[in-house]
Protein backbone atom coordinates (compact mmCIF):
# COMPACT_ATOMS: atom_id res chain seq x y z
CA UNK A 1 0.00 0.00 0.00
CA UNK A 2 1.38 3.18 -1.29
CA UNK A 3 0.18 6.47 0.33
CA UNK A 4 -0.39 9.45 -1.58
CA UNK A 5 1.69 11.81 1.40
CA UNK A 6 4.37 11.01 3.88
CA UNK A 7 2.25 9.80 7.00
CA UNK A 8 3.79 10.59 10.39
CA UNK A 9 4.23 7.35 12.46
CA UNK A 10 5.75 7.37 15.64
CA UNK A 11 7.85 4.85 16.15
CA UNK A 12 6.11 3.24 19.30
CA UNK A 13 3.04 2.29 17.37
CA UNK A 14 4.52 0.23 15.56
CA UNK A 15 5.83 -3.42 17.65
CA UNK A 16 9.27 -4.15 17.60
CA UNK A 17 9.34 -7.90 17.21
CA UNK A 18 7.19 -7.34 13.95
CA UNK A 19 9.00 -7.53 10.66
CA UNK A 20 7.17 -5.97 7.97
CA UNK A 21 7.02 -6.51 4.54
CA UNK A 22 7.11 -3.36 3.25
CA UNK A 23 9.45 -1.05 6.08
CA UNK A 24 9.18 1.95 4.37
CA UNK A 25 5.37 2.06 3.75
CA UNK A 26 4.76 5.63 5.25
CA UNK A 27 6.50 6.82 2.13
CA UNK A 28 4.57 8.14 -1.14
CA UNK A 29 6.35 6.17 -4.45
CA UNK A 30 6.04 3.89 -7.14
CA UNK A 31 3.14 1.41 -7.12
CA UNK A 32 5.20 -1.77 -8.22
CA UNK A 33 2.59 -4.23 -7.30
CA UNK A 34 -1.05 -4.18 -5.40
CA UNK A 35 -1.04 -6.41 -2.67
CA UNK A 36 -3.92 -6.42 0.88
CA UNK A 37 -3.90 -8.17 3.56
CA UNK A 38 -2.65 -8.16 7.52
CA UNK A 39 -0.63 -11.68 7.50
CA UNK A 40 0.54 -11.65 4.09
CA UNK A 41 2.66 -14.42 2.49
CA UNK A 42 5.38 -11.54 2.09
CA UNK A 43 4.85 -10.83 6.18
CA UNK A 44 2.82 -8.47 8.12
CA UNK A 45 1.70 -4.93 6.43
CA UNK A 46 0.49 -2.49 8.71
CA UNK A 47 -3.15 -1.17 8.51
CA UNK A 48 -5.03 1.38 10.69
CA UNK A 49 -5.45 5.15 10.53
CA UNK A 50 -2.58 7.65 10.38
CA UNK A 51 -2.08 11.56 10.12
CA UNK A 52 -1.35 13.68 7.22
CA UNK A 53 2.61 15.07 7.50
CA UNK A 54 1.27 18.41 6.20
CA UNK A 55 -2.12 18.52 7.86
CA UNK A 56 -3.54 16.91 11.11
CA UNK A 57 -6.62 17.42 9.90
CA UNK A 58 -6.54 14.98 8.17
CA UNK A 59 -6.62 11.30 8.83
CA UNK A 60 -5.94 8.14 6.63
CA UNK A 61 -6.80 4.36 6.84
CA UNK A 62 -5.39 1.58 5.51
CA UNK A 63 -7.30 -1.49 4.45
CA UNK A 64 -6.32 -4.34 2.98
CA UNK A 65 -8.73 -6.90 0.81
CA UNK A 66 -8.03 -10.71 0.30
CA UNK A 67 -8.18 -12.03 -2.96
CA UNK A 68 -7.28 -16.01 -3.78
CA UNK A 69 -6.07 -15.91 -7.12
CA UNK A 70 -5.00 -19.61 -7.12
CA UNK A 71 -7.57 -20.36 -9.92
CA UNK A 72 -6.90 -17.15 -12.26
CA UNK A 73 -6.00 -19.75 -14.90
CA UNK A 74 -8.70 -21.88 -15.22
CA UNK A 75 -10.74 -18.44 -15.05
CA UNK A 76 -9.05 -17.16 -18.43
CA UNK A 77 -9.17 -20.32 -19.97
CA UNK A 78 -13.06 -20.28 -19.39
CA UNK A 79 -13.49 -16.61 -20.59
CA UNK A 80 -11.09 -17.50 -23.99
CA UNK A 81 -13.49 -20.25 -24.30
CA UNK A 82 -16.39 -17.91 -24.36
CA UNK A 83 -18.92 -19.05 -27.25
CA UNK A 84 -20.56 -15.34 -27.30
CA UNK A 85 -16.91 -13.91 -28.19
CA UNK A 86 -16.87 -16.58 -30.66
CA UNK A 87 -13.64 -18.20 -29.87
CA UNK A 88 -14.66 -21.69 -29.24
CA UNK A 89 -18.15 -22.67 -31.20
CA UNK A 90 -19.97 -25.14 -30.15
CA UNK A 91 -19.82 -28.68 -32.26
CA UNK A 92 -23.01 -29.80 -31.52
CA UNK A 93 -25.20 -26.79 -32.51
CA UNK A 94 -24.98 -24.59 -35.35
CA UNK A 95 -27.44 -22.00 -35.84
CA UNK A 96 -27.12 -21.59 -39.83
CA UNK A 97 -27.00 -25.01 -40.58
CA UNK A 98 -29.75 -26.09 -39.20
CA UNK A 99 -32.17 -23.22 -40.85
CA UNK A 100 -30.47 -24.14 -43.65
CA UNK A 101 -31.80 -27.96 -43.57
CA UNK A 102 -35.08 -26.72 -42.35
CA UNK A 103 -35.38 -24.44 -45.68
CA UNK A 104 -34.26 -27.04 -47.99
CA UNK A 105 -37.16 -29.84 -46.37
CA UNK A 106 -39.89 -27.41 -46.04
CA UNK A 107 -39.66 -25.11 -49.13
CA UNK A 108 -42.51 -25.84 -51.74
CA UNK A 109 -43.42 -24.04 -54.39
CA UNK A 110 -47.60 -23.46 -54.16
CA UNK A 111 -49.85 -20.63 -56.08
CA UNK A 112 -46.90 -19.25 -58.01
CA UNK A 113 -45.28 -18.70 -55.06
CA UNK A 114 -42.80 -20.39 -51.97
CA UNK A 115 -43.67 -21.05 -49.09
CA UNK A 116 -41.34 -22.52 -45.68
CA UNK A 117 -42.22 -23.47 -42.22
CA UNK A 118 -41.48 -20.95 -39.64
CA UNK A 119 -38.22 -21.59 -37.70
CA UNK A 120 -38.89 -21.57 -33.94
CA UNK A 121 -35.56 -19.99 -31.63
CA UNK A 122 -37.80 -21.20 -28.65
CA UNK A 123 -40.62 -23.79 -28.91
CA UNK A 124 -43.53 -22.07 -29.88
CA UNK A 125 -45.65 -23.17 -25.86
CA UNK A 126 -43.24 -20.59 -24.44
CA UNK A 127 -45.36 -18.00 -26.88
CA UNK A 128 -48.09 -16.36 -25.60
CA UNK A 129 -51.31 -15.60 -27.84
CA UNK A 130 -51.09 -11.73 -27.09
CA UNK A 131 -54.88 -11.89 -27.78
CA UNK A 132 -56.04 -8.92 -25.12
CA UNK A 133 -52.97 -6.69 -26.59
CA UNK A 134 -54.41 -7.23 -30.19
CA UNK A 135 -57.84 -6.66 -29.24
CA UNK A 136 -57.07 -3.27 -27.72
CA UNK A 137 -55.06 -1.93 -30.35
CA UNK A 138 -57.88 -2.82 -33.12
CA UNK A 139 -60.42 -0.83 -30.78
CA UNK A 140 -57.82 2.01 -30.54
CA UNK A 141 -57.21 2.32 -34.48
CA UNK A 142 -61.03 1.51 -35.24
CA UNK A 143 -61.83 5.10 -32.91
CA UNK A 144 -59.13 6.80 -34.96
CA UNK A 145 -61.00 5.60 -38.09
CA UNK A 146 -64.00 6.89 -37.24
CA UNK A 147 -62.73 10.37 -37.67
CA UNK A 148 -61.33 9.63 -41.24
CA UNK A 149 -63.81 7.54 -43.06
CA UNK A 150 -61.49 7.75 -46.57
CA UNK A 151 -58.54 6.25 -44.65
CA UNK A 152 -60.64 3.81 -43.07
CA UNK A 153 -62.15 2.45 -46.21
CA UNK A 154 -58.17 2.31 -47.64
CA UNK A 155 -57.28 0.05 -44.59
CA UNK A 156 -60.02 -2.19 -45.42
CA UNK A 157 -59.63 -2.36 -49.25
CA UNK A 158 -55.70 -3.61 -48.33
CA UNK A 159 -57.04 -6.17 -45.55
CA UNK A 160 -59.15 -7.63 -48.19
CA UNK A 161 -56.46 -7.70 -50.39
CA UNK A 162 -54.01 -9.59 -47.84
CA UNK A 163 -56.93 -12.07 -47.23
CA UNK A 164 -57.15 -12.93 -50.48
CA UNK A 165 -53.52 -13.83 -51.04
CA UNK A 166 -53.77 -15.74 -48.18
CA UNK A 167 -51.61 -13.34 -46.27
CA UNK A 168 -53.68 -13.19 -43.31
CA UNK A 169 -57.51 -15.18 -42.35
CA UNK A 170 -60.35 -14.91 -40.65
CA UNK A 171 -60.57 -16.49 -36.96
CA UNK A 172 -63.82 -17.97 -36.73
CA UNK A 173 -63.46 -18.03 -32.70
CA UNK A 174 -60.73 -16.54 -31.05
CA UNK A 175 -62.11 -16.53 -27.66
CA UNK A 176 -61.79 -21.09 -27.57
CA UNK A 177 -58.42 -22.18 -27.25
CA UNK A 178 -56.75 -24.53 -30.02
CA UNK A 179 -53.90 -26.89 -29.63
CA UNK A 180 -51.60 -25.13 -32.06
CA UNK A 181 -48.98 -22.02 -31.97
CA UNK A 182 -51.27 -19.18 -31.96
CA UNK A 183 -50.25 -15.27 -32.23
CA UNK A 184 -52.43 -12.19 -32.33
CA UNK A 185 -50.47 -9.27 -34.12
CA UNK A 186 -51.32 -5.49 -33.68
CA UNK A 187 -51.41 -4.00 -37.30
CA UNK A 188 -51.30 -0.52 -37.92
CA UNK A 189 -51.05 1.96 -41.25
CA UNK A 190 -48.75 3.70 -42.21
CA UNK A 191 -49.84 7.38 -43.21
CA UNK A 192 -48.16 9.25 -46.40
CA UNK A 193 -48.78 12.47 -47.39
CA UNK A 194 -49.59 11.56 -50.85
CA UNK A 195 -52.53 10.83 -52.95
CA UNK A 196 -55.27 9.18 -51.27
CA UNK A 197 -55.32 6.92 -54.78
CA UNK A 198 -52.33 5.36 -53.32
CA UNK A 199 -52.38 1.98 -51.46
CA UNK A 200 -52.12 2.35 -47.80
CA UNK A 201 -49.61 -0.01 -46.47
CA UNK A 202 -50.21 -1.89 -43.25
CA UNK A 203 -47.35 -3.08 -40.55
CA UNK A 204 -47.92 -5.86 -38.45
CA UNK A 205 -46.33 -5.76 -35.25
CA UNK A 206 -44.63 -9.01 -34.35
CA UNK A 207 -42.77 -7.39 -31.55
CA UNK A 208 -46.14 -6.72 -29.46
CA UNK A 209 -46.16 -8.84 -25.93
CA UNK A 210 -48.53 -8.50 -22.49
CA UNK A 211 -45.17 -7.16 -20.58
CA UNK A 212 -41.35 -7.55 -20.54
CA UNK A 213 -41.54 -10.91 -18.63
CA UNK A 214 -43.89 -12.40 -22.25
CA UNK A 215 -42.37 -13.65 -25.21
CA UNK A 216 -43.24 -11.64 -28.55
CA UNK A 217 -43.49 -13.58 -31.51
CA UNK A 218 -40.07 -12.13 -32.68
CA UNK A 219 -38.29 -13.56 -29.98
CA UNK A 220 -39.34 -17.49 -30.60
CA UNK A 221 -38.56 -16.83 -34.38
Amino acid sequence: MIPIDSLKIPKQHLPLNIKLADPYFYRPGKIDVLLGAENSVFDFIATGSTSNSQSQNIQYTHCGLIYDCSDIGNDIKKFWQLESIKIKDDPNYNEVDQSLETFEKTVRYKNNRYEVELQWKRHWHDLNDNYSVAKKRLHSLIRRFKKNPVLNLQYRETLHVHEKNGIIEKVPNPENPINKPVFYMPHQPVFRDESLTTKMPIVFDASSSHSFQHLSFNDCL
